[in-house]
């Protein structure tokens, strides 16, 4: 239509999570799954869609897009997990799900969407599910191929979930053995949920000490006052995890340095160590680059 523009509101994937997804596409290619891949420098998170708009508008939706930023705190997240809209018996789309911080994409969205309201665009009309989709059907896939597909790749992360129904957590680790990891956020030794808004009052260890056993393929711990900081990881809490439990362990939240990650590699309680580190934004900010922070970790010493 003249003068009009299809658009929508979107986050573009850095190179790194696109070679990623990319290397997953290929996955499935190999395991006969048939779809239209979508590229992966095209492949984003959608916000909102907007439909088709007047070119006039885009100033004013640049602008709200600027206040919206603004008003909303950084937050980091993560790709895992595979699957598929509507349902694994008719699946049409097949995605890569979000883990991390999720939950704060959600106010983020409300708000742009409220905002974008006020300018006359519609509000959206089903709730928000981040994910980025890296696949379409041309007809509803062949369930079979893709169920397996799914659950060989259902690699998954439980925070609140976790806390709050554990029973959960052992349905799934029988069903997908392996697969299934825990997110314990935590500010000292409480564990917090929902985005770390609320405190759960459930303490880091004895949740620790209760997944042992049950098949949790690993914890993922973040002390949430040292994310994001670059101040160094919580050494004691992450010690006084790897005491308390079996289950691999992976230390997020606070490297900022070299030397942080070689102290985590030489960390070492109840006759282990870390199965894995999480760096964030120390790689980002250029502080080191990842093939710097792998020789670091495996230097002698």
């Amino acid at each position: 239509m003249p003068g009009m523009l299809r658009a929508f509101v979107a986050v573009e994937m850095p190179g790194p999570v696109r070679k990623a997804l990319e290397e997953v596409q290929s996955s499935l290619k190999q395991l006969k799954i048939r779809a239209r891949w979508v590229r992966p420098e095209n492949i984003h998170l959608t916000l909102k869609f907007l439909g088709n708009i007047p070119a006039g508008h885009v100033t004013s939706i640049g602008d709200v897009l600027r206040v919206v930023a603004q008003a909303h705190g950084r937050f980091s997240l993560a790709v895992a997990g595979v699957g598929v809209f509507p349902d694994i018996r008719r699946p049409k789309v097949i995605w890569v799900g979000l883990t991390g911080r999720p939950d704060a994409l959600t106010p983020l969205q409300q708000d742009l969407d409220g905002r974008l309201a006020a300018l006359g665009l519609p509000r959206a009309e089903k709730p928000f599910r981040g994910h980025l989709t890296i696949g379409r059907f041309r007809a509803e896939g062949l369930p079979g191929p893709v169920a397996a597909a799914v659950k060989r790749y259902a690699a998954a992360t439980f925070g609140t979930a976790a806390v709050e129904r554990p029973a959960l957590v052992e349905e799934l680790c029988l069903e997908y053995p392996g697969a299934i990891g825990v997110g314990l956020d935590a500010r000292g030794t409480e564990v917090a949920i929902r985005g770390w808004v609320e405190g759960s009052g459930a303490d880091l260890v004895t949740l620790a000490e209760r997944f042992d056993g049950i098949g949790v393929a690993a914890l993922i711990v973040t002390e949430i006052s040292r994310d994001g900081t670059l101040e160094g990881p919580a050494f004691g809490q992450l010690l006084a995890v790897l005491t308390a439990s079996n289950i691999p362990l992976i230390a997020s939240g606070g490297v900022g340095t070299l030397d942080d990650l070689r102290a985590l590699v030489a960390l070492e309680g109840g006759g282990r160590r870390l199965s894995g580190i999480i760096a964030g934004r120390a790689i980002y900010e250029g502080r080191f680059t990842v093939e710097q922070g792998l020789a670091a970790m495996v230097e002698p010493g």
